[in-house]
């Protein structure tokens, strides 16, 4: 490992400027020169330096100010060295910031600098240092409607896909607002880092010390940090952080969350363990806050309605000064601040789990030790606080342990070693309805009470407007009311086992996720646990285990009949539990509520009477997957959860080629409030799912009319830019294949082929030889070099493409031959994988 010392070489080359080798260890080295003032942008210089030596090399910042003016992303780093002896001085030009701070690829939230890389070991030597200039930020901050999460206001760093990586001995000054976000990003320690936000004249808003975001195996030691906010919070899908010897001052204490802020979405917080930490003046010691289950608005600001759990937290050996507030809490209220009314504490489907407190010992401004809101939906289990000493700042002991929930939320919840008094004071809270009544309430969901008199809140309303002659009919039509009750379903006994189960799941995420993005594995690993108990979770589960066995042929069962013969074929088990899923839909009617994974199941059952030929009741599950959808998500789902914006433009890529192909009219158009297909490709693990939705875009409700026939005319012109951008995007769609996938028949056409007939057309079309074949053929001579003269080809073009301008079923090859490679239909289903 390289000395943290500098050497003699590497002052010289501070001196020179050059670009020269180690001698020490034979690495490139490269020295960033400053431009001396505020005048002059020293992130060119910055860029520079990385591109030469962020490779197995060296970048050194002298011992003086560099001012960086724009916004810089080094994520290609490899095997480096960066030693920082002098400041970094982000400018205060905040409209600019505001314009062109980039994408952290959560909570919409944006940064100022991206650096990320494998082996990457960033030294502060104790004097390096992050200046952010947020006095400005945070004067600015004040004065507009929204103080928090300001679209555009960067963090200071974030750390995305870092890998391997040591960051130490660096100080971070007044960040503009969160100070290092860390993304996608594993093996990590953090080290001897300061984070001082504490405005010199103005007072900092949102400056939390450090945000994780599904990354793993982080390690913070040795921070030292001042600021207004979470000192450190973990966020969505982080497992296994580390925290220890740190010492934090003035804001909130670590934080759990928030977390499930996005609709539907599964997000888990695992394995975090903190030890040796001081705290001064901050709120907590440690704190969870998780969104309620209702979406108000969308991130950064708004959301709720997200699933999943926090699990496996322990701390040890905490010590407090001057605690402002309950040492430990958890609040499952977070709520969107301008939603009207006040939130529903208790519906939260985020679970909270397994977490314990071992030593806990100090001083304290608040009576209040612990301070539990905990949902009566999923209860917080496990939570246990031993060896507890905390005294008032007065020398009196705290001793309130309050808990604030509904239905007896908290079990196992021990506090036990103590100096302190237990003291549980349980406050319960009413459903709404139970609330409007004024009557007793269970708290669950919904509580009996209602279950048992649904007509009275009705009844109390008519007797308050003084109508007494009526309540009969009124409470018998009421009671009469609601969704008809489907016949009491049982389900079959051993008919998938949890090795069925693994074996689709293993064969999904390796061969379709790529370019059929329906199900994240803690999804699915979580739908799995719970199914037992859970009737729309097990019709799922089953229709995607039939899904898989019937469209791969690849997945094997070991399933009986109920009489204990084995099933004969693995399509008569698909079969069968087809029919199990439609049993257990009925029992459960997903028309009621429609939800994300209703809409998957529709889906799933689609492609598998797809695969079975049966057309009609492909059509019905394919229209009921786009309708239910559009039931289901709110308008304006372009600032929405990852699961339900993949989720649109899957139903888009499948429905549209079935509709070309079946002479089906559409059903989802897109609209101003449709996802952003920009933000489903940062977020999305494989670029060819986007590639594929950009294919059939083109084709609009005004394609499909003057192919169906119910429009009959359109331009020349029209035609032609239609071509230009199907034959656009097939180009990119080819680029991204893998040289591996196989090729089609000999007496089938494959993508080649139809580009080289797409073109054709547009050659013959008015205006397409001139305006739009270059383009085309400067296209396919960037990103396919090895398709040239396309146009010279003698291709073997079936008879079906002799009349192109026919909407006639020659034109939709292998029709009735099951799901092919090359189907245009089944694009989503057998792609070849594009990991």
């Amino acid at each position: 490992m390289w000395s943290p010392i500098p050497t003699v070489l590497t002052l010289l080359l501070a001196v020179s400027g050059s670009v020269a080798t180690n001698d020490k260890d034979h690495r490139k080295s490269c020295v960033v020169k400053s431009g001396g003032s505020n005048a002059t942008d020293d992130a060119p210089a910055i860029l520079k330096a990385f591109k030469k030596c962020g490779h197995k090399g060296r970048v050194v910042f002298e011992p003086t100010n560099y001012y960086v003016n724009s916004a810089m992303n080094i994520d290609w780093l490899k095997d480096v060295d960066v030693d920082i002896y002098g400041t970094l001085l982000w400018s205060t030009d905040i409209q600019y910031w505001l314009k062109n701070s980039m994408d952290v690829g959560y909570q919409n939230q944006s940064t100022a600098l991206i650096i990320g890389g494998d082996n990457v070991r960033i030294n502060g030597h104790g004097t390096g240092t992050f200046d952010g200039n947020g006095d400005y930020w945070y004067q600015w901050i004040r004065q507009q409607p929204n103080t928090s999460n300001y679209p555009g206001r960067p963090h200071a760093v974030t750390f995305g896909n870092l890998t391997n990586s040591v960051v130490k001995g660096l100080t971070f000054l007044r960040s503009q607002m969160w100070t290092m976000s860390i993304i996608y990003s594993h093996n990590v320690l953090l080290d001897s880092i300061l984070v001082n936000n504490t405005g010199n004249w103005a007072q900092s808003s949102n400056t939390d010390g450090a945000d994780t975001i599904r990354s793993s195996h982080i390690t913070f030691n040795n921070w030292t940090v001042y600021n207004g906010d979470d000192s450190l919070s973990m966020k969505a899908n982080s497992t296994d952080i580390t925290i220890k010897n740190c010492k934090f001052h003035n804001g909130l204490g670590i934080a759990m969350g928030s977390i499930g802020q996005y609709n539907g979405q599964y997000e888990t917080i695992e394995r975090v363990t903190a030890e040796n930490i001081e705290y001064v003046n901050t709120l907590h010691a440690f704190y969870i806050k998780t969104w309620t289950a209702d979406q108000n608005g969308y991130p950064p600001n708004g959301g709720g309605g997200g699933l999943g759990f926090a699990s496996g937290m322990t701390l040890k050996n905490l010590t407090t000064t001057g605690l402002r507030g309950a040492a430990f809490a958890i609040s499952q209220c977070t709520r969107f601040s301008g939603a009207p009314g006040v939130g529903n504490c208790t519906n939260s489907e985020f679970q909270i789990r397994n977490v314990e407190i071992d030593g806990l010992y100090g001083d304290s401004k608040s009576a209040r030790v612990a301070s539990l809101q905990c949902s009566a939906v999923a209860p917080c289990t496990n939570i246990t606080m031993v060896n507890v000493g905390l005294h008032l700042t007065s020398g009196a002991p705290a001793a309130d342990f309050p808990t604030s929930a509904s239905s007896d939320p908290i079990r196992n919840l021990f506090f036990a070693n103590g100096k302190l008094p237990f003291n549980m004071r349980p406050q319960k809270h009413a459903c709404d309805a139970c609330s409007r009544r004024k009557i007793k309430c269970d708290g669950n969901k919904p509580c009996s009470a209602w279950r048992q008199g649904r007509s009275a809140n009705v009844i109390s309303a008519l007797r308050a407007s003084q109508i007494g002659n009526i309540h009969g009919s009124i409470a018998q039509r009421d009671k009469n009311a609601g969704p008809p009750r489907s016949p009491e379903y049982h389900r079959t006994p051993g008919l998938l086992s949890s090795d069925t189960i693994d074996a689709c799941s293993n064969f999904f995420f390796a061969d379709f996720y790529s370019t059929l993005p329906i199900l994240q594995r803690e999804m699915l690993d979580y739908s799995g646990d719970i199914m037992s108990t859970t009737t729309e979770t097990y019709y799922l589960i089953v229709s995607f285990c039939a899904f898989i066995i019937i469209q791969t042929g690849s997945v094997h069962h070991t399933s009986s009949n109920p009489d204990g013969s084995l099933l004969q074929s693995d399509v008569g088990y698909g079969q069968a539990l087809i029919n199990e899923a439609l049993e257990a839909r009925r029992s459960a009617n997903p028309l009621i509520q429609p939800s994300i994974q209703a809409v998957v199941t529709s889906f799933l059952l689609y492609g598998s009477y797809r695969s079975l030929k049966d057309q009609n009741k492909a059509w019905f599950f394919l229209r009921e997957a786009t309708t239910l959808y559009m039931a289901g998500i709110p308008e304006g789902n372009a600032q929405g959860s990852l699961a339900s914006n993949q989720l649109f433009w899957l139903l888009l890529i499948t429905e549209r080629p079935y509709s070309i192909r079946k002479h089906r009219p559409l059903t989802l158009l897109l609209s101003s409030s449709s996802p952003d297909i920009a933000e489903l490709g940062k977020e999305t693990a494989a670029s060819g799912f986007v590639h594929l939705v950009n294919l059939f875009r083109p084709f609009d409700e005004l394609f499909l009319g003057l192919w169906n026939g119910t429009l009959s005319a359109c331009s020349v012109d029209w035609l032609v830019e239609k071509l230009f951008d199907v034959a656009y995007v097939l180009i990119d769609v080819i680029a991204y294949t893998p040289p591996s996938a196989p090729e089609p028949p000999i007496s089938d056409l494959g993508p080649k082929d139809y580009l080289t007939y797409i073109l054709s057309l547009v050659a013959k079309l008015r205006g397409g030889e001139d305006r739009f074949l270059p383009l085309l053929q400067e296209k396919i001579s960037q990103v396919l070099p090895n398709f040239l003269n396309p146009l010279t080809w003698s291709l073997p073009l079936a008879s079906f493409l002799e009349n192109p301008a026919s909407p006639s079923e020659k034109f939709s090859p292998g029709e009735g031959e099951g799901w092919t490679g090359h189907d245009m239909e089944d694009h989503s289903f057998r792609q070849p994988s594009m990991s």
